[in-house]
């Protein structure tokens, strides 16, 4: 027992060198409700990006390319928020890299062998391979049924779309119109149901309120560009289905019109686009869900970016 004060002191005095040298080796940049992105995260994202190409399906997704450290930290912010949501077993990682081994038909060994030759660590690719399973999981059950592209959404950008206008002028389309009409006593009333329009309130609510007001509604027969007159087909140009005009003075009063549907000649130009036009408006959906997801799920998170010291 005698010895038991030497031997502590001992032992203190030999820590202190250690404590003294000990050095930062990495720090938190962010804090993702219990886990936390370090600085070697962001060094590890910038040195394997190429490798994120071929797994990360929101590279290709967001079109990601980081212009600067705010734009790596966010993403990896959102890419922990994901991994939190979309739990990912040790299995499924396994089948996707046996998946890569047999369509190249080669062992684990080799694979090794190839990603060590291109400067990738194997549990980096094995990370990889994770967040590429969680993100695709996300995608497909939350994302992809949100963002479904209809045949009518195709029709109108092809018809409305600023960046086909020249085209559709070459081909001289001429466009039909089936609408809904909103007839208004003066320009106080037509104003103020133009604007609840444009905030997505329903046409047919709007005209019941305004009744008593001497408002009134009609559904017109279809009708083409050509048999409009300049100030109807002026207000009607580039709007797509669902969308409604500004008011157009009749002489008496004041007209809103509702493009419930627009069609055309058979194209054979649309025919032929259609589906890349539909696989664009997609991936803008997609692009849009992720947006929404992500900010969802931040607002119900603690993330936190430490300030440097």
């Amino acid at each position: 027992m005698k010895f038991y004060p030497f031997f502590v002191a001992a032992f203190a005095s030999a820590l202190i060198p250690v404590v003294s040298e000990a050095r930062l080796i990495d720090k938190t940049v962010a804090l993702v409700n219990s886990d936390v992105v370090l600085s070697s995260d962001t060094d590890s994202f910038k040195s394997n990006f190429s490798l994120r190409r071929e797994l990360d399906p929101f590279v290709g997704l967001l079109n990601f390319a980081p212009a600067s450290m705010n734009d790596i930290l966010e993403y990896l912010v959102q890419e922990q928020l994901v991994l939190q949501k979309q739990e990912v077993k040790d299995e499924e990682v396994e089948e996707e890299i046996n998946a890569v081994q047999r369509n190249n038909r080669i062992d684990r060994d080799r694979l090794r062998e190839v990603l060590k030759g291109q400067g990738v660590d194997f549990e980096i690719y094995k990370r990889l391979m994770r967040v590429s399973v969680a993100k695709r999981k996300l995608i497909d059950r939350e994302l992809r049924p949100l963002a479904a592209v209809s045949d009518e959404e195709v029709k109108n950008y092809y018809y409305t779309d600023a960046s086909t206008k020249e085209r559709r002028a070459a081909q001289k389309l001429v466009l039909t119109y089936t609408m809904q009409q909103l007839l208004l006593p003066n320009q106080a009333l037509a104003d103020s149901a133009a604007n609840r329009l444009k905030a997505g309130e329903d046409l047919d609510a709007v005209a019941s309120e305004y009744a008593a007001q001497g408002a009134e509604t009609s559904k017109l027969p279809e009708l083409s560009e050509e048999n409009m007159n300049q100030s109807i087909r002026e207000a009607v140009a580039g709007l797509k289905v669902g969308e409604s005009t500004r008011p157009i003075s009749t002489g008496n009063g004041y007209m809103i019109l509702k493009i419930t549907q627009i069609g055309a000649p058979k194209d054979p130009v649309f025919e032929n686009e259609k589906e890349r036009i539909r696989a664009n408006l997609f991936q803008k959906a997609l692009q849009n869900q992720l947006r929404l997801w992500t900010e969802r799920e931040k607002a119900a998170s603690y993330v936190s970016f430490p300030k440097k010291a």
